[in-house]
Formats: structure tokens, sequence, C-alpha cells
């Protein structure tokens, strides 16, 4: 065919870049990056192996996230994946182990909209507590209700979430199982924010240096957390009804949650 004069190449390249800037035509930047990108290995520069990279971290992000409809959530989701991806492949695990966490949260979010959490936690106030370990009790309506008014889901602590997924998801043996795991993911998130204290901050510095150490097969762990939420997806009902309370409500004067747990809670 005859070569395009300059300007109508231009505009091409500008009509390219407005369809690209487009979130639905997303895997139309993906396909034109695949197309066009060096497979063979061979990078002139760091930049160009770097978007060569990120290309593929999003392609299996979008994979990953398939199931997911609201175009918001998938989009952040996505991103966070990519970036978690990345600082794996170069072994910064604290990174790894953050984007991983924005994730989980992000993921709990969302299944706290659509199963009708806020609804189901006021018409079932005892159902939903539960105690990990005798100084770790977590009351779910206490982390969702303030004088019995909503909170927003911003400042609901991560553990009063993840609380009131397990039960609503009916996994409460896995999270025993993966309670090491979960809790690494939050601690790490807490020493990134600067929001633990100096005996939390070591112990994470400690994890982090095994996790350098260890093969791909100990991260795995983590990429499954998310997994098991997301997949908890298929199954929720937001039908409210009454439960058969399981746990009494402590009868304490408040909530005690310590150790190297969800530290936010006590600074909101």
């Amino acid at each position: 065919m005859p070569n395009p004069k300059k300007k109508n190449l231009e505009r091409l390249l500008h009509l390219i870049d407005e369809l690209c800037s487009i979130e639905e035509n997303e895997w139309f930047k993906d396909s034109l990056a695949s197309r066009f990108s060096n497979n063979s290995g061979d990078f002139e520069d760091f930049p160009s192996f770097l978007r060569y990279q990120k290309n593929q971290f999003r392609l299996k992000g979008r994979s990953f996230y398939r199931s997911i409809t609201n175009a918001k959530l998938k989009q952040e989701l996505i991103d966070d994946y990519v970036e978690m991806s990345w600082n794996q492949s170069i072994n910064n695990l604290d990174r790894f182990m953050l984007f991983a966490f924005y994730q989980m949260e992000n993921l709990l979010n969302y299944y706290l909209i659509i199963s009708n959490s806020f609804e189901k936690i006021k018409m079932n106030k005892d159902y939903y507590t539960h105690e990990y370990a005798p100084n770790f009790i977590v009351v779910v309506y206490d982390n969702f209700y303030i004088r019995e008014e909503k909170k927003n889901i911003e400042s609901i602590s991560i553990w009063g979430k993840l609380t009131y997924w397990m039960y609503d998801a009916d996994v409460v043996k896995w999270e025993g199982k993966n309670h090491g795991n979960i809790s690494n993911l939050i601690n790490i998130r807490n020493a990134n924010s600067h929001r633990s204290s100096q005996s939390d901050k070591h112990y994470v510095m400690s994890t982090i240096d095994t996790l350098k150490k260890s093969d791909f097969s100990s991260l795995s762990y983590y990429i499954n957390v998310l997994r098991k939420i997301l997949e908890s997806f298929k199954s929720i009902n937001p039908t409210v009804k009454n439960l058969e309370t399981k746990n009494e409500r402590p009868r304490l004067s408040g909530v005690k949650q310590v150790g190297r747990i969800d530290l936010d809670q006590f600074r909101k």
C-alpha cells in the first residue's frame, strides 16, 4: 500500500491515543502493546522492559478478575494486581504484601455492599461474633454501628469486615487455617501506614525477611486469600433473616483486640 502522508499518520496516532484512554478499550491497548513490544527478551532500556512486564501482569490481572462486573472496582483491583506482581518480581515483599492487602480490603468492601451486610448485622447483633483468641474477640455489630447508626465502610476495621465475611460466606474453618497469612497482610499494611508499635514493626520486618528468602510457593498463600474472597461472590445471598446465635455477646466494657492485630480501629 502507498505510504500515508506524515500528517495523516500523526492524526492516526492522536486517534489511537484517544481510543486507548477509554477504559472499555483496555483490551485494545493491551493488544497493541503485545503486538508491537519486543517479545524476544532483548530490551534496549529499562523503561521498555518495565512497560512489557507490567503489560503482561495486566493481562494476568484481567484474567484473575474477569468475573468482576463493576468497572471501577475491576480497574482498581487490576491496577493493584499489577503493582503486587511487579513487586513480587523484584522481591520487594513489603510492597507485594501491601498491594495484596489493598485488593483484599477492596474485595471485602464490595462483598459488604452486595451481600446486604448492614441489614443482616442489625437483625443478628450477636451472631457475627468471633473469638480468635482469649484476648482477641471481634463483635461485628460494634464495628459496623455506633450508637445504632451505620458507620462508613471505610471506617470499619478490617477484622470487622473479615469476621462478617467469614460467617456470611461460611468459611470460618478456612479462616482458621489461613489466619496467620491474613494477619501478616494486615500487620504489614499497618507497618507501611506507620500505625504499628516498634514491637509490631520488628515482627513485620522479620516476616518480610523470611519471605524474601522463601520460594514463590510461600507467596501463593496470599494470592489464595484473594481467590477465596473472589470465589465467595458466586454464592452471595443478600436475603436478611433471623439466625441462630452462635456466640453470646461478650460482657466487656469494650471489645478487646490486642497483640499483632488490626491497630487502625484504636485510632479511628
